[in-house]
């Protein structure tokens, strides 16, 4: 994620095994700043629709950027 640094927009990266899912935005300012969100795990509470709802927001954000 630092290799390619764009102050412009945030970074988003998605890290997975295949059941577990984390979720992180990289920001730049003086000092690159990760963000994570909690760990979601398919077949715990509503993780999997959780999970489906995050990407769909996330392809939103991109499909709106101009690059």
């Amino acid at each position: 994620m630092l290799t390619a640094p764009n102050g412009d927009h945030p970074h988003y990266r998605l890290v997975t095994n295949g059941t577990d899912f984390i979720f992180l935005k990289l920001l730049y300012q003086e000092v690159p700043y990760y963000g994570r969100l909690r760990q979601f795990i398919l077949g715990q509470d509503h993780d999997l629709e959780r999970v489906l709802q995050i990407l769909k927001r996330l392809a939103k954000i991109v499909g709106q950027e101009s690059w």
